[in-house]
C-alpha cells in the first residue's frame, strides 16, 4: 500500500463518519437522503409520490409539500384530481419528555413544555405568513400547481417525523364514496443548516493542518543533537504567553459564565437534561475537560475561574500565612473528591440543577476564604477537589514546561520565577522551577516565564506520559489517588450497562433491610449503591493492588532484597493512572458523542426564554455524533493504547527502583497480573448493553 492509497482510505474512513448511515437514498443510489417518498392510493389502482422542499423538511422553515398522482393502469399523471392533505396537530414526544425529579408534578411540567411549544409556534407565524400551515395542516384541498401535481406550504415545529395524510377524491368517478387517506411520514431535520458531523471531521482535518504547521516550524530551526524545540523562541506565543492581560482576558469572561451557570441552575427549570447549568457543566465541561489534560496538562487551571478568584483574593489581601505543612498534600483534596463522586452515586447530583449550582457557589467561597487566609492558590494545589485528579492526569501530557539548565537556577540568587518580581507574582502554585520534573501542579501560567532575567524556560514536547517513571519524587498519596481512579471509573461506568441495575436489584432484594424499619425501595438502592461504590473504589480495588504489592514483597525477599510494602505500593500505583484514565475516557466519550448535541437544544431553550432572541424549537431528539459501533471500537482503541502505556510505565518504574532483571521481574509481574484482570473488566463492561443512569 501506497501512501496515496492510504490517504484515499482515510479520507473514506472520515467522509463515512461525517455523512453516517442514513445519508444513503433509500433507492439505492448513495450520496443524499431519498427526495421521492412512495405510496399508494386508491387500493393500488394509483402511486402516490410525495416531493419536499427542502428535502428533508428543516424545523422551524416553511416548506412546500408536491403529491403526484400516477394511474399505474396507463402510467400518466392524473390532472384534475381534488387532493385533500391534513397533518394533526400533533405534539412530538420529545416535548413531553420528563425527568424523574423529587417535589415537582408531572403536570407542571407538562405544562412548561406546552408552553414552549404555543410560544415557538407565535414565534414562527410571526415569520411566515399568516396563512400558512404552522406545525399542524387542517383538511384541506392542495393547489394543483401542475398537470397531476398538488402542493401545500407546510411549517414543521421540531426535528421529529410528521404523518401526512392524504385523501386523492376520484375525479372519473364522482358517484364512489371517498378513499380513505394515506399516511405518509415526513422526515424533519435539524433546523440549524449544519451537519456536526461535518464539522467534527473539519476540527480533525483543521487539527492535522496546524499540526502539519507546527512541525513544519519545529523542522525548520537547527537543533543540537538531543535538543527539543523550544515553543517559546516563537516570538508571537512567548508575547502573548507573558502578555499583562493574557490571563485575565481568558478568566473574566469565564468567571462571568460561571455566573450564569449559577443563575440558570437557580432560576430556570429542574429538569437536568434541559437546563444549561447541568448539561453544560456535566455533559460537556465535564466529560470533554479530560481530554485536555492528557494533551496539555493543567492549562484548564489557567483558564479556571475558581482558581482565579482564589489567586485575586490572596493577592488582595496579602496574607503571610502558609498552608499547615502536615497538610501539604492531596489528602483533603482526594477526600472531597471522592465525596463528591459518592455524592452523584447517592444523590444525583448531576441530576439537579440547584445542586450543580450550589456546588459551584461552594467552590467559589471557599476559593475566596482560602485566599484571604492563605497565600497564592492554596485553594488550588491543597484543597480543589479535582485537584489531584487533574495533576496525574496531566502527568501523560505532551507537554511540558521546564527549567532549560538547573545548574543556572540554581546559581541565581532571586529567584524571581518564584517570589515574583517587578514584572511578575512569582509561581501561585508554590513550584520550584528548578526541581520540577513532572506537570502534576505547573498551570502554565508562564509567572515563570516572565519573571527569569536568566530567560532559562523551555516549552518543548516530550514523550507521552514521561512523568509516570521520570519524575524523581513519589508521593502515597498520588499514588493511592490513581488506584482509586481506576476503581471508581470502573463503578460508574458499570452504572451506564443494564446488567448493572438487574444485579442491583437481586442484590437489593436478598437483603433484609426491612427489619430494620427501612421500607423504601429508592432508599434501599440508594444506600447498596452507595456501599458498592465506597466498596469497589475505596476498598476492593485497593486491596488488590496491596495484595500484589506484598507478593512482590515476598518475591523480592527471595532474592535477598528488602523493599517496605508502602513503597512497592506507591512506585506502582503511578502504572494504574494510564488504566483509570483509559476508562474515564472511554466513559466521557460515550457522553460527548451520544449526549453531546443535546446541548444545541438547551441553548435554543434558554436564550429564547431569557432573551429577546429566538433560535427556533428546540430539538430535543438529535442523533448522536457517529454511530454505538464506532463509539464502541474507539473505547477499544483507547484501552489498548492505555493499556500499552502502562505496562510500559510499570517496567520503567520496576527498572528504574530495583536493582536487575530478575528482581525487576519479580517486582513488576503481579501488578502487570493485577493490571491485566482490571483492564479485562473495563473491556467486559463497556461490552454491555447501555442504560445510562445519568438523565443529562
Amino acid at each position: 500500500m501506497n501512501w496515496r492509497h492510504a490517504a484515499q482510505g482515510i479520507a473514506m474512513v472520515l467522509l463515512a463518519a461525517a455523512v453516517g448511515p442514513e445519508s444513503v437514498r433509500a433507492d439505492g443510489d448513495h450520496g443524499a437522503a431519498s427526495r421521492v417518498i412512495r405510496s399508494e392510493l386508491g387500493g393500488g389502482r394509483y402511486d402516490l409520490w410525495i416531493t419536499l422542499t427542502p428535502s428533508p423538511l428543516l424545523a422551524g422553515q416553511r416548506a412546500v409539500i408536491k403529491a403526484q398522482i400516477i394511474d399505474r393502469a396507463s402510467g400518466a399523471t392524473v390532472p384534475g384530481g381534488r387532493v385533500q392533505m391534513a397533518i394533526p396537530d400533533w405534539m412530538p414526544p420529545s416535548l413531553r419528555q420528563v425527568s424523574a425529579v423529587p417535589g415537582t408534578a408531572l403536570q407542571q411540567l407538562q405544562d412548561e413544555t406546552e408552553q414552549e411549544r404555543l410560544e415557538a409556534i407565535r414565534a414562527l407565524q410571526a415569520k411566515v405568513r399568516a396563512t400558512a400551515n404552522v406545525g399542524q395542516v387542517l383538511p384541506t384541498l392542495a393547489t394543483e400547481v401542475a398537470p397531476g401535481v398538488y402542493a401545500l406550504e407546510f411549517t414543521p415545529l421540531a426535528a421529529e417525523p410528521y404523518d401526512l395524510q392524504v385523501t386523492f377524491l376520484d375525479p372519473t368517478d364522482r358517484s364512489l364514496p371517498d378513499r380513505p387517506p394515506v399516511t405518509v411520514s415526513l422526515p424533519v431535520s435539524w433546523e440549524w443548516p449544519v451537519n456536526p458531523r461535518l464539522i467534527l471531521v473539519a476540527v480533525i482535518i483543521a487539527a492535522t493542518a496546524a499540526g502539519g504547521l507546527i512541525i513544519l516550524r519545529v523542522r525548520g530551526d537547527a537543533l543540537a543533537p538531543g535538543e527539543r524545540f523550544n515553543f517559546l523562541t516563537l516570538p508571537w506565543l512567548r508575547r502573548l504567553v507573558t502578555a499583562r492581560g493574557f490571563q485575565p482576558a481568558i478568566q473574566i469572561p469565564l468567571l462571568l459564565f460561571f455566573a450564569i451557570l449559577v443563575f440558570v441552575g437557580l432560576a430556570d427549570t429542574p429538569l437536568a437534561g434541559r437546563n444549561l447549568a447541568t448539561k453544560l457543566t456535566w455533559t460537556i465541561w465535564w466529560a470533554g475537560i479530560i481530554f485536555t489534560f492528557i494533551l496539555v496538562g493543567r492549562l484548564w487551571c489557567l483558564m479556571c475561574p475558581i482558581g482565579a478568584v482564589n489567586e485575586w483574593t490572596s493577592r488582595l489581601a496579602q496574607p503571610t500565612r502558609k498552608w499547615p505543612k502536615p497538610l501539604r498534600n492531596l489528602w483533603i483534596a482526594n477526600g472531597t473528591f471522592i465525596l463528591l463522586t459518592w455524592a452523584d452515586v447517592q444523590l444525583g447530583v448531576v441530576r439537579d440543577p440547584r445542586v450543580t449550582a450550589g456546588i459551584i457557589l461552594l467552590l467559589l467561597v471557599s476559593a475566596v476564604l482560602t485566599g484571604l487566609f492563605f497565600q497564592r492558590r492554596t485553594f488550588c494545589r491543597y484543597l480543589c477537589p479535582i485537584t489531584g485528579l487533574i495533576g496525574i492526569y496531566s502527568m501523560l501530557a505532551p507537554l511540558e514546561l521546564r527549567a532549560k539548565r538547573c545548574e543556572t537556577c540554581h546559581s541565581h540568587k532571586d529567584k524571581e520565577c518564584f517570589v515574583g518580581g517587578p514584572v511578575s507574582v512569582g509561581c501561585p502554585m508554590f513550584e520550584r522551577v528548578w526541581e520540577m520534573d513532572s506537570n502534576a501542579y505547573c498551570n502554565l501560567c508562564f509567572e515563570c516565564v516572565k519573571g527569569c532575567p536568566q530567560d532559562n524556560l523551555v516549552l518543548r514536547v516530550r514523550t507521552f506520559g514521561a512523568d509516570l517513571w521520570a519524575a524523581s519524587r513519589r508521593h502515597l498519596d498520588e499514588a493511592y489517588l490513581a488506584v482509586v481512579l481506576a476503581g471508581a471509573s470502573l463503578f460508574l461506568t458499570s452504572e451506564m450497562v443494564q446488567p448493572w441495575h438487574d444485579t442491583l436489584d437481586a442484590v437489593v432484594g436478598r437483603l433484609p433491610l426491612q427489619a430494620l424499619g427501612i421500607t423504601s425501595h429508592k432508599t434501599v438502592e440508594a444506600l447498596v449503591n452507595s456501599t458498592m461504590f465506597l466498596v469497589v473504589a475505596l476498598v476492593l480495588i485497593p486491596l488488590a493492588v496491596l495484595a500484589a504489592a506484598a507478593v512482590a514483597q515476598r518475591l523480592l525477599a527471595w532474592a535477598g532484597k528488602t523493599h517496605d510494602l508502602s513503597e512497592i505500593f506507591t512506585v506502582f500505583g503511578y502504572m494504574f493512572v494510564p488504566i483509570g484514565l483509559s476508562m474515564h475516557l472511554a466513559h466521557n466519550l460515550h457522553h460527548l458523542i451520544d449526549e453531546g448535541p443535546g446541548i444545541l437544544p438547551v441553548i435554543q431553550r434558554t436564550i429564547h426564554r431569557f432573551t429577546t432572541f429566538s433560535l427556533g424549537v428546540p430539538a430535543w431528539n438529535l442523533p448522536p455524533l457517529l454511530s454505538h459501533e464506532v463509539v464502541y471500537w474507539m473505547q477499544m482503541l483507547l484501552f489498548m493504547g492505555f493499556y500499552g502505556v502502562s505496562l510500559y510505565a510499570g517496567a520503567r518504574l520496576a527498572r528504574r527502583h530495583f536493582s536487575n532483571a530478575a528482581t525487576t521481574f519479580r517486582a513488576a509481574a503481579p501488578m502487570v497480573l493485577v493490571s491485566l484482570f482490571i483492564m479485562l473488566l473495563n473491556v467486559f463492561v463497556l461490552s454491555q448493553p447501555m442504560s445510562a443512569r445519568h438523565s443529562h
